[in-house]
């Protein structure tokens, strides 16, 4: 069971639903339910092009921030009191990145949305997602930005591939899969290897999902040719009508910025069901 889940609250348009969505959750592990807010903004006092904002503006905008935060606590403890679960609501100064990271690192899972083209704002850029995803060290589970959201980790599909990022998968998504109804274990372009080893590694994998009380896996291949391996998933997804999709996030850190991976970018930007990336 899941013990601890964080959100993210900002003042986007899906932060309702996303709150939602967590409490929700929440609900069913019995789980208290973390609010924390990460918001955009540059350091004050402001500067743009050459020029300091004045004292006064400064201290608008400083109102405005504390404003802000304010009605993403009262809007953490009115979807808190709807759904009967304890919250607790978080902050901090800083890059909107770093705070979710470092308070993410206290829950067990980390809730957050899809990139939205409609709400461009800085809070849902790709690279707060990418940097988000590659740096908390806990599994964030990314919700949609269209669509209904009903339960979520009845119909499981998990991408396995044998590598880190993959088996880290398996295991942080343990405390919903341990709830699942159906677990569909999706390989694309397995390497083809002698038929003896397949088979002790399909035992293995086997015997770790019974071992975790998992539900016993329905195993497919499939083929990415003509259409991508991010395509493939999400084709897979849908053909077994799954509400979850459970894979490794795959990318790395440069200098200054996160970079996502290639499937892990097409599965952000086309996601039609809740994905849980775990790196």
């Amino acid at each position: 069971m899941l013990g601890r889940i964080a959100v993210h609250l900002d003042l986007d348009r899906g932060c309702r639903r996303r709150v939602r969505a967590a409490a929700q959750l929440a609900a069913e592990h019995d789980a208290a339910l973390v609010g924390i807010h990460a918001s955009f903004g540059r350091p004050l006092p402001y500067l743009y092009e050459g020029f300091f904002v004045s004292d006064d503006v400064n201290r608008m905008l400083r109102q405005r921030v504390d404003d802000d935060r304010a009605a993403t606590e009262a809007l953490l403890q009115e979807v808190a009191g709807e759904t009967g679960v304890t919250a607790h609501w978080r902050t901090g100064n800083g890059l909107a990145e770093n705070v979710l990271c470092e308070q993410a690192r206290y829950c067990d899972l980390l809730v957050m949305s899809q990139p939205d083209d409609a709400d461009p704002g800085p809070q849902q850029m790709p690279v707060l997602v990418a940097a988000v995803m590659l740096g908390a060290g806990r599994p964030v589970l990314m919700l949609p930005s269209v669509g209904e959201l009903n339960a979520i980790g009845r119909r499981v599909l998990f991408c396995w591939d044998e590598r880190r990022e993959s088996a880290r998968a398996l295991a942080d998504a343990g405390p919903i899969l341990e709830e699942a109804s159906e677990l569909f274990a999706l390989r694309v372009d397995p390497p083809s290897e002698p038929e003896q080893a397949a088979q002790v590694k399909r035992a293995d994998f086997l015997a770790y999902c019974a071992g975790r009380q998992y539900p016993i896996p329905q195993e497919t291949v499939r083929e990415s040719a003509g259409i991508g391996i991010g395509n493939c998933i999400l084709n897979a997804a849908a053909d077994n009508a799954c509400d979850l999709i459970v894979m490794g996030a795959y990318g790395h850190s440069r200098v200054r910025e996160a970079v996502l991976g290639g499937t892990t970018r097409t599965l952000l930007e086309s996601m039609t069901v809740p994905v849980l990336f775990s790196h």
